[in-house]
């Protein structure tokens, strides 16, 4: 397994709040760049399943599963891409995202892990590392952005 992007950011909210916002996978499709629609969304638990379209070279199904989950503290999944002509089948990555509380704030980090297959993935890979790496800094940088003007507004971000 290849660490392929690692991301953090200080969050202006407490560590309950960040892991909740996280763990309804529901939201990723406000916060990641690349998702398009997630469904449908899974109940908290290790072993979970719900699938996943993103812009990834066109538009890719994946199929994922909750691999890691410690409420309050960590939640990860593993999502396998259908199969394609550029990507083929088996291409896949994992997302792990840790929540530390730090001064009265959250220290959130994502952690992506990842192999890619297919004919054409040789040529690919330099590609699709910087677009891994752009879009987990710019995924944080939307989720601190959501939860800390949802709570300058006085309404929750799940909610919106």
């Amino acid at each position: 397994m290849r660490r392929m992007a690692q991301a953090s950011v200080i969050v202006n909210r407490p560590p309950a709040e960040v892991w909740a916002y996280i763990a309804d996978i529901g939201t990723m499709e406000r916060w990641d760049p690349g998702v398009e629609v997630v469904e449908p969304v899974p109940p908290l638990a290790r072993g979970s399943t719900f699938t996943i379209t993103a812009q990834v070279f066109g538009r890719r199904v994946a199929d994922a599963r909750i691999e890691e989950f410690e409420p309050g503290r960590r939640i990860g999944w593993k999502a396998t891409a259908r199969g394609g002509w550029i990507t083929g089948g088996g291409s896949w990555v994992s997302a792990t995202y840790l929540t530390e509380p730090q001064d009265g704030a959250t220290r959130l980090t994502r952690i992506m892990h990842g192999e890619a297959r297919g004919p054409l993935m040789h040529l690919l890979q330099p590609l699709l590392l910087a677009k891994a790496r752009r879009e987990r800094a710019e995924e944080i940088s939307n989720i601190k952005t959501i939860l800390e003007q949802g709570s300058q507004a006085g309404a929750s971000p799940a909610a919106r």
